[in-house]
């Protein structure tokens, strides 16, 4: 029986101008429901790549960190780590310095989360993405025509926060069903959780 809400893993994404820099405002105009959005978020790698090596972070020529592959590592479909504290002793290792990353949870979530038991503690949720397959998200990282998206402007756009991700999970999974009809090449779809830690 599948869980209502499954742990998906852990990263350290970059933060900061690095990250800035990936959203011109041709990516942005192209890509984003809101385009005015200062710091979009997501759990695709190719919208928040992470400090460690990944396609993204060499699709994009960031300096990243090698690890080397095991159980922990989640890869290749996203760099999401199962263990909180086997990231935390890479970060240490390597000595990531907090004020160029943030350290983030995804979450899967079929049915409506209680955030406070599905999350790690010291996290606080962001909102909700929403992505197919290796997380490719419909909601910052698909490419639609200008018709459907004006139809997913006038729909979705004044339910997404300052993190260019959806607040309430029923308009999440509103989205889910959308994606699945503009873009099945991607799907299955599903809302994600996505959360940052503030305390240590």
């Amino acid at each position: 029986m599948t869980e209502p809400v499954e742990l998906v893993g852990f990263d350290c994404k970059v933060w900061g101008q690095e990250h800035m820099a990936l959203w011109r405002e041709s990516h942005r105009l192209k890509y984003l429901l809101r385009p005015d959005i200062d710091t979009p978020l997501s759990v695709d790698e190719f919208c928040w790549p992470s400090v460690f090596d990944s396609g993204a972070s060499r699709t994009f020529g960031l300096a990243s960190i090698a690890v080397s592959e095991d159980d922990e590592y989640l890869r290749p479909h996203a760099t999401y780590w199962s263990s909180l504290s086997r990231l935390e002793q890479e970060m240490a290792k390597h000595e990531v310095s907090p004020s160029n990353s943030k350290v983030v949870q995804v979450t899967t979530c079929l049915n409506e989360p209680n955030t406070g038991s599905a999350l790690a503690a010291g996290f606080e949720p962001l909102g909700y993405d929403v992505a197919g397959l290796g997380f490719r998200s419909s909601l910052s990282n698909c490419g639609y025509n200008p018709e459907e998206q004006d139809v997913l402007k006038r729909r979705f756009a004044s339910l997404l926060n300052d993190h260019h991700l959806f607040s309430d999970w029923h308009s999440a999974v509103e989205y889910v069903q959308a994606s699945e009809k503009l873009v099945p090449e991607h799907s299955p779809f599903s809302a994600y959780l996505l959360a940052w830690r503030f305390r240590a």
